[in-house]
């Protein structure tokens, strides 16, 4: 047994969800975190613009079988990434 967690924004949580399902993963445990990484949201709070410390994400929890962790690792990579060019894979 593995525990994968893993990081991401708000906004694919659906997508990574229903991509885990499709991958016959569906039990998984998901938390509210902040944090912030490469990107930086921005703000308008009374007519100016407010780049706050920490970003609201998703945080999930999977736990799988040795024979699921390559298929659940990939499936989030692809599934939470906004932009085909931003994650690269370290092994190239």
């Amino acid at each position: 047994m593995k525990l994968i967690t893993a990081i991401i924004r708000e906004t694919k949580l659906d997508q990574v969800r229903e991509a885990l399902i499709q991958n016959e993963i569906e039990r998984i445990t998901v938390s509210r975190v902040s944090g912030h990484g490469r990107q930086r949201g921005e703000e308008i709070y009374r007519g100016r613009k407010v780049v706050p410390n920490l970003i609201p994400k998703d945080q999930i929890g999977i736990a799988v079988n040795e024979a699921f962790v390559d298929i659940t690792v990939n499936t989030i990579i692809e599934a939470a990434k906004s932009n085909p060019e931003e994650v690269k894979d370290p092994s190239s």
